[in-house]
C-alpha cells in the first residue's frame, strides 16, 4: 500500500516538475537566442557593383562617372546590438570623405529595422553570415528611398 501511495506521489511530482522544467528551459532558450543577430555587417561594393546600384536608381553609368569619376569608394555597415542599430554610410570621392550614421530600432524577434525617430519598419533576413534588407513588403514610396539597399548583401564581421 505504501508503494502504491509513493508511486502516485512520484507521478504527481513528475506532473508538476516537468512543466516547470520546460517553462524554465523555454525562458533560457528565448533569452539566449534573443540577440543572435548582434554584430556588425559590412558591405563594400566594387566599382562595378556601385555602378549597377546607381544605374538601377535611374542615373546612367556615363552620368555617374562624370559626377564621381573613377576615384571613389563606398562602404555600408550595419551594427546590431540588442534593440538598437546603426547604419553607417562611408564614402570617399576624390579624396573627400563623408560619413553618415543613422540610428535604428531593431526588433530581432520580428526581424525588422526602423529609424530611431519612427517610420516604416523594414524587414531583414539573415542566412548564415549574410544579412539582406527585404524591400518586397515595403510601400513603393518608402522603397524608393531605400533603393540603394535593395540588392545589398552585408557580411557579418564579428559574432
Amino acid at each position: 500500500m505504501k508503494l502504491i501511495k509513493r508511486g502516485l506521489h512520484m507521478k504527481k511530482m513528475k506532473n508538476i516538475i516537468l512543466p516547470l522544467f520546460l517553462a524554465f528551459l523555454s525562458v533560457v532558450l528565448v533569452a539566449c537566442s534573443a540577440n543572435k543577430d548582434n554584430g556588425t555587417y559590412l558591405y563594400e561594393p566594387t566599382k562595378e557593383e556601385i555602378s549597377k546600384l546607381v544605374t538601377g536608381s535611374g542615373l546612367s553609368k556615363e552620368n555617374f562617372v562624370s559626377l564621381l569619376g573613377d576615384d571613389f569608394k563606398l562602404s555600408l555597415s550595419l551594427t546590431i546590438d540588442g534593440d538598437k542599430g546603426v547604419l553607417t554610410f562611408e564614402s570617399n570621392v576624390a579624396g573627400v570623405k563623408n560619413n553618415q550614421n543613422y540610428d535604428l530600432k531593431v526588433n530581432q524577434a520580428k526581424k525588422t529595422l526602423q529609424p530611431a525617430t519612427g517610420g516604416t519598419e523594414v524587414p531583414y533576413k539573415i542566412s548564415g553570415d549574410e544579412l539582406m534588407i527585404d524591400l518586397s513588403s515595403v510601400d513603393s514610396r518608402e522603397a524608393a528611398n531605400l533603393t540603394l539597399l535593395k540588392n545589398v548583401v552585408f557580411k557579418r564581421q564579428n559574432k
